[in-house]
């Protein structure tokens, strides 16, 4: 027999996503996804994937079908429904929950973290402050009348949260000085909460209006309307934007001591389904975490690279080579550049070494290698595809490589001339200069723990 997991997903960023949640995806057979989900989860399952999301005007199923589609899956499977911030909080989760019971199939509901609160703390409001504020109520925007009758929260003096109300937000605010709340009451719209383009918008309930104009202003968003609604309690330590790859920009948000405003715009496609015979090679070359990725997912049988004597790029690459597949790392050069990583291969003249590496690298290491007359096979395991950017106008910009730096600015990104920016290595600082970027600092090592120093000493 089946059974169905009824999964709050948080409010957006993936960080927020509850660990009992995050086990379930990796080890469900079916998961069934919202629209407000951070689809980068999906990476984790081998589980079929269906979508099921709404956004205003566009519903991928009615929910009807998703019922029956969760009774069809559940019979069977263990099925992740997995729903956008908590399942109960306008989340239809009861509905769904009631089909379950009703067709006699096993289900248990799993709590998620609702935007009502993670999106205005995020953004620096706290919805209780003692002798401000000591309730919220939380209320939706959206309803089957397209009318929210607001006449019993305008007499509340506590908070008021709305959800799934940016349409509908400037007649429920008419409504709301029409029934008693003072047209100067402060109302904050945050917008994609949590995520890498947050955007606030303070206002007043009578300049709603003109606020919502704002071409930053949109959907998903969460309305707060009271005193609250004018503090802002973010911290004030300098902003920090992290650009890259998911697993690069992670990283450095996990060792950083400051939260960073994430860019993960290059997105991993590994090419492994090359046939490679192993055995005709002594040294296998590994130019980062990718390339670790990349070579296990060829590898059938681990036998198969016995033999081999592993080099990784750096200790980084050789702790997650540890780490995750329970190997050490036989060689790690002095520098942890493609000439540092050259300067300790040409070493190696007997060597016949297998290099796996990006789609787009650089051809230092090559070079290097074919003056030297060093025996070696070069195999791209990966390419990267560039998403959306966005312009930088935060204090600091950090990037992990050179082709970030590149994607970023042939993608329109923008970076204020007030932002210093932070390379990780040489390579990365030339391709910033390339750009006519000015304001540069550059780790002594090209690693997440010496960008971070480097950032503290620029404080």
């Amino acid at each position: 027999m089946g059974k169905v997991y009824l999964c709050g997903a948080g409010p957006g960023d993936l960080d927020f996503m509850s660990i009992r949640v995050k086990h379930l995806i990796e080890k469900c057979d079916v998961l069934i996804y919202d629209a407000l989900v951070d689809t980068t989860i999906l990476e984790t399952t081998t589980a079929q994937t269906i979508y099921v999301g709404k956004r205003a005007g566009k519903h991928a199923l009615a929910q009807e079908a998703i019922n029956q589609l969760l009774i069809e899956k559940g019979r069977t499977s263990i099925v992740v429904r997995l729903k956008g911030g908590d399942p109960f909080v306008f989340g239809r989760g009861g509905e769904e929950c009631m089909a379950l019971e009703k067709a006699h199939i096993p289900y248990e509901v799993i709590p998620g973290i609702s935007s009502a609160i993670a999106v205005p703390e995020t953004m620096g409001i706290p919805l209780t402050h003692r002798s401000i504020s000591r309730s919220f109520s939380v209320i939706t925007g959206h309803t089957k009348s397209g009318k929210v009758d607001v006449s019993a929260y305008a007499k509340i003096p506590g908070t008021l949260v709305f959800l799934m109300s940016v349409g509908t937000f400037s007649q429920i605010a008419k409504d709301l000085i029409q029934q008693g709340k003072p047209g100067s009451m402060p109302v904050a719209i945050l917008c994609r909460g949590t995520r890498e383009d947050a955007y606030r918008k303070n206002c007043t309930l009578e300049t709603v209006d003109e606020a919502l104009q704002d071409p930053q202003v949109g959907t998903p968003a969460v309305i707060v309307v009271g005193k609250v609604a004018a503090m802002d309690l973010r911290s004030q330590a300098p902003s920090v934007c992290v650009c890259g790859t998911e697993q690069f920009t992670r990283s450095f948000q996990d060792q950083c001591p400051t939260l960073c405003v994430r860019q993960p715009y290059l997105q991993i496609v590994f090419h492994t389904d090359k046939k490679i015979n192993f055995q005709s090679y002594s040294h296998v070359v590994l130019t980062g975490k990718t390339a670790i990725d990349g070579l296990f997912r060829m590898v059938d049988d681990i036998r198969q690279i016995s033999h081999l004597q592993f080099v990784t790029i750096g200790p980084s690459s050789a702790k997650y080579l540890y780490d995750t597949y329970h190997i050490h790392a036989d060689w790690i050069p002095l520098t942890y550049t493609s000439d540092g990583l050259a300067d300790l291969l040409c070493g190696l003249p007997d060597a016949n070494l297998l290099i796996l590496r990006a789609q787009k690298a650089n051809s230092v290491l090559s070079n290097r290698l074919d003056a030297a007359g060093i025996a070696y096979t070069q195999i791209p395991v990966y390419d990267t595809v560039v998403g959306q950017v966005s312009d930088i106008h935060e204090d600091f910009a950090v990037f992990g490589s050179a082709q970030g730096v590149h994607a970023f600015f042939k993608q329109g990104g923008h970076i204020d001339p007030h932002t210093t920016v932070l390379a990780i290595g040489p390579y990365t600082q030339a391709a910033l200069v390339a750009h006519d970027m000015q304001n540069i600092q550059v780790a002594k090592q090209a690693t997440i723990s010496s960008l971070i120093q480097k950032w503290e000493e620029c404080l």
